[in-house]
């Protein structure tokens, strides 16, 4: 295995994608035990994640922010949906 310190990869997600992620994550860190001291390995990817997102929009800081997230929720459904072929009409 390559040195984890240095091997990465990148995620490319669309604007719209990271905020319904973004606003996933923090929805988990809500449920998050306040007592607890301890986290998972999974739990720490998510909340780099979470703190990477953070720095990169913008959206979350603005006074219609759930306006902007329902709609953003809207275009990730749709385009999914959009996608799909034949076989994965069912």
């Amino acid at each position: 295995m390559k040195d984890a310190a240095k091997s990465k990869i990148s995620l490319e997600l669309s604007e719209e994608e990271a905020l319904v992620l973004f606003e996933w994550l923090c929805q988990l860190e809500k449920k998050q035990d306040p007592e607890s001291s301890t986290f998972t390995a999974e739990e720490i990817v998510l909340l780099r994640i979470q703190a990477q997102l953070e720095t990169s929009l913008v959206a979350p800081f603005q006074e219609d922010y759930k306006e902007l997230l329902r709609v953003a929720e809207q275009v990730v459904v749709t385009s999914a949906y959009s996608k799909r072929g034949p076989s994965d009409q069912g």
